[in-house]
């Protein structure tokens, strides 16, 4: 899941985490220029999105620097 808004408190966030689906949130612009189903590789170290368009060559998206919560089945 892609997000251009929201912190890693949203309520989309929070559910994504909850059913270990993978979530990035307050990407600014991502949902623009990326389409469903595209492939795309993640740098959580510096915050940025690449995705890989053979017409267009390497896109790459930065994202907001958040903390990551992680939750542990008990």
């Amino acid at each position: 899941m892609l997000m251009d808004r929201g912190g890693v408190t949203s309520h989309p966030a929070i559910i994504a985490r909850e059913f270990h689906i993978p979530c990035i949130v307050g990407t600014n612009n991502a949902t623009q220029c990326l389409a469903s189903g595209d492939q795309i590789t993640i740098n959580f170290e510096h915050g940025e999105i690449f995705c890989d368009k053979t017409q267009k060559g390497t896109l790459k998206i930065p994202v907001q620097k958040q903390r990551a919560l992680f939750s542990k089945k008990l």
